[in-house]
């Protein structure tokens, strides 16, 4: 099974007798850049799906770099791929790497589906093709908005080219595409006239409902250590700039002089956060600030079923999304203030669970968090509300069905026109 020093570094293998083996699924998912070499958020979603779809009774091998992650008890394979983590040549590596891996991987287990999360790396399309399998494509954002992270602007430019040209490559050629939103689709659809339109479905991101669930606020602040006199306003997500933590800097002060018991909870990790912790310092606001860094994932119901209200203040840069925090709020039951997104958060306009305010406006980020502290009752309903919200339309193992479903649906068309093509065939063969 090894080739050299490359020998496929199997993780985690599924238990074969756990459940009959419907269809061999391969997922694939690069994150190269050092700061998502810990942070769970990057995996979560494909981490749930490979759950859920192991749950159905496939057989599910993922590929990831050799980052790390947590990856023990695992109803499925991870197969972890070597890289050099330097800069320019994370990728690179990576892709000599999967050069040696995927055919011994192929060998081993004969996919019938590929499913690749967006990149910028071709093997998976090249080896789906190959083999026969059926490719699935995942577009998890905007795949034409420019990446505003810090960096170089030639490089940033370069891979944003490179990204969109694989992106459009594998949409041409997928079997089936999945975005996360209406709006991504149709902006595909109107850039890309040699996409099918009935080859993309909407699988928005959801929660996981059987760990994001409501708990006891009291409870959760005892727990997770923090102060039972405080009022707690939370962020959880990546601390990139689209995120808008400055502008809730910006509010913090209107919000404490209404409400002085306040503690602003900022979770999670990224390239702003030295930035933020300065301009929290520089505005006097270093005791009503808690940047807890990053936490394991598992503890974040905790975190978030401590706070009074949690927020997404975006900016209008963050472009269009499925913003996995407000469905984790929601399903833990709690009251969401949120900046208006077109094409991002109007998902929950109409669900009585989110404040929708003006994005870039701390004085109406505001006002809304103080309105919903101030009222119990208003709080109580928007988090029932939230959580039902989620439960009827969001809950992940109901997206993963979908996909799966789909899938089937396609593979089963797939059959029969081969069929109807091998008949027709038979019945007028080549030279008649």
């Amino acid at each position: 099974m090894g080739l050299g020093a490359f020998t496929i570094r199997v993780i985690a293998e599924a238990n074969d007798s756990c459940n009959p083996m419907k269809s061999t699924v391969f997922i694939f998912a690069y994150w190269h850049d050092r700061q998502w070499k810990t942070f769970v958020g990057a995996t979560v979603k494909v981490w749930d799906l490979a759950y859920n779809l192991s749950g159905m009774g496939h057989e599910v091998i993922i590929f990831l770099p050799r980052y790390n992650f947590q990856k023990s008890d695992l109803p499925f394979t991870v197969v972890e791929i070597p890289l050099m983590d330097f800069p320019l040549i994370r990728n690179v590596t990576f892709n000599l790497a999967m050069l040696l891996y995927l055919p011994l991987a192929v060998k081993r287990w004969k996919a019938d589906i590929f499913y690749v999360r967006r990149g910028i790396s071709l093997l998976p399309l090249i080896c789906s093709k190959l083999t026969g399998s059926f490719l699935v494509f995942e577009v998890n954002d905007d795949p034409y908005r420019r990446n505003i992270n810090p960096g170089s602007r030639i490089v940033k430019k370069i891979r944003h080219i490179i990204s969109v040209k694989s992106d459009e490559l594998y949409l041409k050629l997928c079997d089936l595409g999945v975005v996360i939103t209406n709006r991504i689709k149709e902006k595909i659809y109107g850039r890309n006239s040699h996409v099918d339109r009935d080859r993309l479905i909407v699988v928005p991101s959801g929660a996981n409902t059987s760990l994001f669930k409501p708990l006891d606020r009291h409870e959760c602040v005892a727990s997770a250590g923090l102060q039972s006199s405080k009022k707690y306003i939370c962020f959880t997500g990546s601390l990139l700039k689209y995120q808008g933590i400055n502008i809730l800097i910006e509010a913090a002060p209107h919000i404490l002089k209404k409400v002085p018991e306040c503690v602003f909870l900022v979770i999670g990790e990224g390239p702003m956060k030295d930035a933020w912790l300065r301009e929290v310092k520089t505005s006097g606001l270093e005791s009503e600030f808690c940047f807890t860094g990053q936490i394991d994932y598992y503890d974040l119901p905790v975190y978030i079923g401590a706070a009074e209200v949690c927020v997404a203040p975006f900016l209008k840069s963050v472009g269009m999304s499925s913003p996995v925090k407000i469905f984790d709020y929601m399903a833990c039951g709690k009251p969401v203030v949120a900046s208006k997104i077109t094409g991002t958060t109007d998902v929950f306009e109409r669900t009585g669970a989110v404040e929708i305010v003006p994005a870039e406006d701390p004085l109406e980020l505001a006002t809304a968090v103080v309105k919903i502290i101030n009222d119990k009752e208003l709080a109580g309903k928007m988090g029932k509300k939230g959580r039902e919200f989620i439960l009827s339309n969001y809950d992940r193992s109901t997206l993963a069905r979908k996909i799966n479903d789909e899938i089937t649906a396609r593979l089963a068309n797939q059959n029969i026109s081969s069929k109807v093509r091998a008949s027709a065939d038979r019945l007028n063969p080549p030279g008649l």
